[in-house]
């Protein structure tokens, strides 16, 4: 399988330095291919990861660093490689159960949902009770806290994907710690 990444800047004033790309923190196993296209502004680097077979199931985080002139940028890509024989879903969530403690593994649930209609979906999460925990937008993850960022009891919640007014998905995540 393979997973493209695109990562971008914009040089300030009469930049015309070269630009590196490095990549660290890749799993074994898994190639990096770097294109670039012309030397336009913004600056953009395609970089594809080639996953194999032989990849152990986990979420991988390479990260990818373009220097030049003074100025850095860094981009950590996550890589979520499932178990062999389970099937990627379009609608639901990954992993489930979670379990946001900060040890580097499933420590957040990814939301799958298809692609919106206005191109920015809302995730509501409620309690088993119907009472709205958290409104997340502008991401696909939740990491198990409230909206005030208070971390949330372990247990079953209910989630609901909007695009505008249309529910996308819904379904149950459940937290553990």
């Amino acid at each position: 399988q393979s997973i493209d990444f695109e990562i971008s800047f914009i040089p300030v004033g009469g930049f015309n330095e070269q630009i590196r790309v490095s990549i660290s923190n890749v799993p074994e196993g898994v190639e990096t291919i770097f294109s670039s296209r012309p030397f336009d502004i913004p600056i953009t680097f395609s970089i594809t990861f080639r996953v194999p077979n032989n990849v152990r199931p986990e979420i991988y985080r390479p990260i990818v660093t373009a220097s030049g002139g003074g100025i850095t940028h860094q981009k950590t890509v996550i890589i979520h490689v499932l178990e062999r024989g389970s099937s990627t879903q379009l609608f639901g969530v990954q992993p489930n159960p979670f379990t946001p403690n900060n040890d580097g593994f499933n420590d957040y649930a990814i939301f799958n949902f298809p692609e919106t209609i206005n191109g920015a979906a809302t995730i509501l999460i409620f309690d088993v009770n119907g009472r709205k925990i958290a409104e997340i937008r502008n991401s696909t993850n939740w990491y198990g806290k409230d909206d005030n960022g208070r971390d949330v009891k372990p247990g079953a919640y209910i989630y609901i994907i909007k695009d505008g007014e249309r529910v996308v998905s819904k379904g149950v995540v459940t937290l553990a710690r």
